[in-house]
């Protein structure tokens, strides 16, 4: 439709920030927001495994964007689609075990949604 022929039609830039604004937004919920009650997603056994995702791929975006090299080799822009890819099957499936969602879980499905998007659009620019 419209909405995605917009945001395909974004510079590489922009669909880079666009990444990393979803995962600085999915991380701002897992680090300090509630998600399920009174409970933040840190009380989730497994809550490390996505912040290191989604802070290896959130650095990625912005880097690339900056054309800034990182101390890290090997990451690419399919390794970091992977990783977002990650932390959003990481909330989904935590989002579908909980039961009464505060606006940690919220945002932090959003933002994955958001990180998801913008990181395909990045990788499907550098198949072209």
């Amino acid at each position: 439709g419209r909405v995605m022929d917009n945001l395909t039609a974004l510079p590489r830039e922009q669909k880079l920030y666009l990444a990393a604004g979803g995962l600085v937004l999915f991380l701002v919920a897992l680090l300090f927001l509630d998600w399920f009650g009174p409970f933040k997603a840190s009380d989730i056994d497994s809550w490390w495994v996505a912040l290191v995702l989604a802070a290896v791929a959130g650095a990625y975006f912005p880097s690339e964007a900056l054309h800034f090299s990182l101390p890290v080799t090997g990451l690419t822009t399919g390794r970091a689609l992977a990783a977002t890819f990650l932390v959003f099957f990481w909330t989904g499936t935590h989002f579908l075990d909980g039961g009464s969602y505060e606006i940690g879980a919220w945002l932090g499905l959003i933002g994955s949604v958001i990180a998801l998007v913008g990181a395909w659009l990045v990788d499907q620019d550098d198949r072209r």
